[in-house]
């Protein structure tokens, strides 16, 4: 059966949760899927695993990185692999090596897109396990459905995000192409989901069908990315304007002025108007 749905599962050497991981996803009550494994681990154990208990379902194919990438290459390697296997694939969603999904998960969100055309992306409620899988944050809600305006969208997104959660989240193939996968800044996810918030809606179903493992990172993100991260150019300035830059270039300076105004982490980083300027200035 062609696929309408790939879920890219990007590996980085966790093997503790890594068999209930695949065996919820592959548990799914939605019969046209496939699951694309991506390997970046430094050890061999993870793809032993993929090998010897997954790859006899049709569903499952397994990829391993020719070099170490880390985890934003990996992530868009995941879905650039999709769109080369599955080509005629609507949506696609990220999976992982330690979460787990209620079996009705992808077929609630692919009816959700079905029959909401000008949604985007689709996410469910989610909370949060500790490691063995007991509840230590309850679900979170934001969703722009019904929400016309663009800049409206926008706005409130920049406000009330999760990104981290609603990068788990089912997408439109064509919508994830065109607001870039994941930039090459610091904090991808968050500029993502705004870029997302520009060509249409949110839509959350009022069910916890994700269960997201591991504690609540709320501070220091960016600073952890950049230092597991290559360089890259800009990457030596504040996240916001990184975020802004790339805005200006794919959406123009309406939306990159808006994310400076409305980011409330800029008012901790001097200069990045003067930054701002600067990269929009002709050389």
């Amino acid at each position: 059966m062609t696929p309408r749905v790939v879920v890219g599962v990007p590996l980085h050497d966790n093997v503790r949760h890594l068999r209930l991981a695949l065996t919820s996803l592959l548990a799914q009550r939605f019969d046209a899927f496939a699951v694309l494994v991506v390997d970046d681990s430094t050890s061999d154990e993870p793809g032993r695993i993929v090998a010897e208990e997954f790859a006899s379902d049709p569903r499952v194919r397994y990829s391993r990185n020719p070099r170490h990438l880390g985890l934003v290459p990996t992530w868009r390697r995941a879905f650039q692999l999709a769109r080369e296997l599955h080509s005629e694939a609507q949506y696609f969603a990220w999976g992982s090596d330690h979460d787990v999904w209620e079996p009705e998960w992808l077929a609630v969100l692919v009816a959700t897109l079905d029959t909401h055309p000008r949604a985007v992306l689709a996410y469910t409620l989610n909370d949060r396990i500790d490691d063995q899988g007991v509840p230590i944050r309850q679900p979170w809600r934001f969703q722009t459905e019904g929400t016309s305006r663009g800049a409206t969208r926008f706005a409130t997104t920049i406000r009330r995000m999760v990104p981290g959660d609603m990068v788990y989240g089912l997408f439109r193939v064509d919508a994830l192409q065109a607001a870039g996968v994941l930039r090459n800044v610091l904090l991808p996810d968050r500029l993502l989901v705004a870029e997302l918030s520009l060509q249409g809606e949110f839509a959350q179903v009022d069910r916890v069908l994700w269960h997201r493992r591991g504690a609540p990172r709320t501070s220091g993100e960016a600073a952890r990315q950049r230092a597991r991260s290559e360089p890259f150019p800009g990457s030596g300035l504040p996240w916001p304007v990184q975020h802004a830059r790339a805005l200006l270039e794919s959406q123009g300076v309406t939306a990159a002025a808006l994310y400076l105004a409305l980011t409330p982490a800029l008012a901790a980083a001097r200069g990045a108007r003067r930054h701002l300027w600067k990269a929009s200035s002709p050389s």
